[in-house]
């Protein structure tokens, strides 16, 4: 799973922005936006740059979270 720290989701359509960005790159990824909190988690087997790109073409600001290890 990839998670980003997306600012500036302020509607219904932003969220519908990512999810069409995404969708295009990889249209069995399973996308969840939380506008509350600012992020977005992207279950994919593509590689996490292209799915900041595609975030970033549709006009966002996407930063990858940093994932800790659970021993």
């Amino acid at each position: 799973m990839h998670e980003f720290n997306v600012d500036g989701m302020g509607c219904a359509s932003c969220v519908g922005k990512i999810q069409r960005a995404i969708d295009q790159l990889d249209p069995d990824a399973q996308v969840n936006v939380d506008r509350a909190q600012g992020r977005v988690s992207i279950v994919s087997e593509l590689a996490q740059a292209q799915l900041a790109e595609a975030l970033t073409v549709a006009g966002f600001a996407p930063r990858p979270t940093l994932s800790v290890a659970h021993s």
